[in-house]
């Protein structure tokens, strides 16, 4: 099987944080105890016992597993997970116009989606546009509701995952600045239209006819100004994360190897 590495879209589900160990102010009273040339008893204990924890083994987190074991059946068995909703689908199909909206709106010179995958030993990606210095991602907003107009929080904060992804990119691009654009783009109309047909099937012809006009202005936007439909958070790279990410796939190569491939039959 081939040797792990982690997608840039999927960094946040192997990086909870390990079981076990010490925590911060614990490995803080370590540091204070090991730096005092003498210690009472008590304090001795105290460091044997925070050594003891430190040394440990560290257990990786449920959500880190469960991906690590979806991981190995999808190369056992070939086969991948196909997600099928609405906004997904809306996300694929628009990312076009989400891209050309973004270059629009921040006066980029013109640039296609991004085709080319990187590497590195640990990582793999492909952001959607790059330049010299920048890269940007877009993400496709299903509805208004999703989309975060008046959201003043980093992204670290507002969403991890993206905030992750972006490290990612960076990592793997050598681009040291990074942009997550959030676009409002019309639903295409084989969405619209199986919306439309689900909530006025079982309606009178007026009423159907009403909730359909509804629902179709509610997935048009070309009446809002771009600079209203086109939200970006900045932020910057990460060298400390991205070790820890590093760190983080080789324990998940050691638990892949000593905990789930050991498990696999050997019989013919």
């Amino acid at each position: 099987m081939e040797q792990f590495k982690i997608r840039c879209s999927a960094i946040s589900e192997i990086m909870g944080a390990l079981k076990g160990g010490l925590t911060d102010v614990q490995s803080k009273n370590l540091a204070t105890l090991e730096a005092k040339e003498k210690r009472t008893a008590k304090q001795e204990e105290t460091r044997k016992e925070l050594l003891a924890k430190r040394d440990m083994p560290k257990e990786l987190p449920k959500t880190c597993i469960t991906y690590l074991e979806k991981w190995v059946k999808e190369r056992l068995y070939d086969w991948r997970e196909e997600l099928d909703t609405d906004p997904i689908n809306k996300g694929k199909e628009c990312e076009d116009e989400a891209i050309a909206m973004t270059i629009d709106r921040f006066g980029l010179s013109y640039n296609e989606k991004c085709n080319q995958s990187f590497e590195n030993d640990w990582i793999t990606g492909s952001p959607d546009l790059m330049y010299e210095d920048e890269v940007f991602d877009t993400k496709v907003s299903f509805t208004p509701k999703s989309f975060p107009l008046f959201v003043t929080e980093p992204m670290k904060k507002y969403n991890y995952n993206y905030w992750c992804q972006g490290q990612g990119y960076q990592a793997l691009t050598g681009r040291r600045k990074y942009s997550v654009v959030y676009a409002l783009v019309n639903t295409p109309k084989a969405i619209v239209d199986k919306e439309v047909y689900h909530k006025t099937r079982h309606l009178s012809s007026v009423e159907a006819e009403e909730m359909e006009l509804k629902i179709r202005i509610n997935h048009n936007y070309d009446q809002v100004n771009l600079k209203d439909k086109i939200k970006r958070f900045e932020f910057s790279y990460d060298e400390y994360f991205i070790e820890a990410v590093y760190r983080r796939v080789e324990l998940c190569r050691e638990y892949i190897k000593n905990n789930l491939l050991t498990k696999l039959t050997t019989e013919k």
